[in-house]
């Protein structure tokens, strides 16, 4: 047996698992590069806006604003690119109390008023609060986008003179990217929005995959409405396994966003010989926060894996399951067309997650999971199959594929591989 290096399972966890060395084809993880002073490279962005004037000087004369920011699935470090941005706003003249953070959950939890006192903290008092999609008090009717979407967005966000973006950039699975336009939809974007432009038709359309924005509907739709929301500036970040900026990109939504992706499909792409048909992956220490950001490392692993093959997935998912909504499909069901029939004929964005898992599973691929937060009888009731430790779950893997190529993916959503067919 040969000794695999630790796949890490939340931020203090280790796990050392044994693979055979006949069939392993190596582990691969985005690729990084050498970070020496993130604050400075933070800084440089702000100070040398891509297709956009100063930051300071666009927020002169304004009388309020908005910064958006991730919620906590996405791992962004608050502490690095806050302050700068909060120390040009008020160098351009603005005050604290003209100042809004804005978590841009989308439909993801609220924010907790313990996170929310944290990013007040890392904001220097700034005051922090969580958007919420299911709100209708809240959100502003803007008309619909060229795809018919209805355009519902925080009427905080519409009323502010200016409007602040904070993103970070990876693969995403069905957007092509994060970050950019996706801190307006879904992050700030009312439910009746989010559910319309993340509908089955367009999870299932063959150009909303991870590291495409090119003829991706999901993309596309979600770029219209943020250039109709009108984002003043942009700051776009990209981090290696550690949460480090290896590069940031400030200016205009469009231009930074295109630079981080530039950025972020370099770190990301990783050659690989050949096809497997035993994937081993884990999320990354953010994504694993639940059981829904979790399988993320599922759906980037099924793009490589065989027909038929195998992924075994490790994440701690100490908060469980994240929502129920993508579980619901798979109670009573007996088969994946009725998950799916299910979940179509009941969608709301959050069953997005039950209808890729579904995709994966017909392809005949089998789920191991070692995920300790999230009760076996619910892994079960979603066709998946739970395992009390990481290494039971590779030792049945190889027995079952018997001499399998294997290999081992690290925060498998940022990764992009590129297999010779």
């Amino acid at each position: 047996m040969k000794g695999v290096p630790e796949l890490v399972i939340g931020e203090r966890v280790k796990e050392l698992f044994k693979v055979p060395e006949s069939g392993f084809l190596g582990r691969f993880a985005p690729g990084t590069r050498a970070v020496s002073d993130q604050d400075e490279v933070v800084r440089s962005a702000i100070l040398n806006p891509v297709e956009s004037e100063l930051f300071r000087d666009k927020a002169k004369g304004k009388k309020s604003a908005v910064v958006i920011i991730s919620d906590s699935t996405r791992g962004i470090p608050n502490e690095l690119v806050l302050p700068p941005v909060i120390d040009e706003l008020k160098k351009a003249g603005l005050t604290g109390d003209q100042i809004t953070i804005m978590v841009a959950v989308g439909l993801h939890r609220l924010a907790t008023p313990e996170e929310l006192q944290m990013i007040k903290r890392q904001a220097g008092g700034i005051e922090a609060i969580s958007h919420d999609a299911y709100n209708e008090g809240t959100l502003s009717f803007l008309g619909y986008s060229k795809d018919n979407t209805p355009i519902w967005i925080n009427r905080k966000v519409i009323e502010s003179d200016l409007k602040i973006t904070i993103g970070k950039v990876e693969p995403h699975e069905f957007a092509g990217y994060t970050g950019g336009r996706k801190s307006i939809l879904p992050g700030v974007a009312g439910e009746k929005t989010i559910n319309w432009n993340h509908r089955p038709e367009h999870l299932e359309h063959p150009h909303a995959v991870p590291g495409r924005l090119e003829g991706n509907p999901i993309h596309e739709d979600m770029v219209e409405i943020a250039l109709k929301v009108g984002v003043d500036f942009s700051l776009q970040v990209v981090l290696n396994e550690k949460g480090e900026a290896l590069g940031a990109f400030a200016g205009g939504l469009i231009a930074s966003h295109h630079r981080a992706v530039e950025l972020s499909r370099e770190l990301s792409a990783v050659k690989m010989e050949k096809r497997p048909n035993l994937v081993i992956c884990h999320p990354g220490s953010a994504l694993e926060i639940n059981l829904y950001q979790a399988l993320k490392a599922v759906f980037s692993a099924a793009t490589i894996v065989e027909d038929g093959g195998l992924i075994i997935l490790t994440a701690a998912c100490p908060e469980g399951l994240g929502t129920h909504l993508f579980v619901d499909p798979y109670r009573g069901s007996s088969s994946l067309d009725e998950v799916l029939e299910k979940a179509k004929a009941n969608y709301t964005a959050p069953v997005d997650h039950a209808i890729l898992l579904a995709k994966v599973l017909k392809r005949k691929v089998r789920v191991f999971c070692h995920c300790p937060g999230v009760h076996n009888e619910v892994l079960q009731t979603m066709f998946l199959e739970p395992f009390p430790t990481l290494q039971s779950a590779v030792d049945q893997g190889v027995k079952m594929l018997n001499e399998p190529a294997m290999m081992v993916l690290d925060r498998a959503p940022a990764l992009l591989a590129d297999i010779p067919f």
